[in-house]
């Protein structure tokens, strides 16, 4: 989700494909820890898959 103004410009596909890119390095990850969401389990659904991380933030 990005601010009115930047809306139809690209950016949210942008940051999209940025965040994607960074994943398998870890700075996602890292990225919302720094933001306090905890990671709560890592899923692998297939051998040649890739490792999914579901993460939660405490909002109280």
């Amino acid at each position: 989700m990005v601010r009115v103004p930047w809306r139809k410009t690209g950016s949210a596909r942008r940051i999209h494909d940025e965040l994607l890119a960074e994943a398998g390095r870890g700075k996602v990850v890292a990225l919302y820890e720094s933001w306090g969401y905890e990671k709560i389990s890592e899923q692998q659904p297939s051998p040649d898959g890739p490792v999914l991380t579901a993460m939660l933030r405490d909002i109280r």
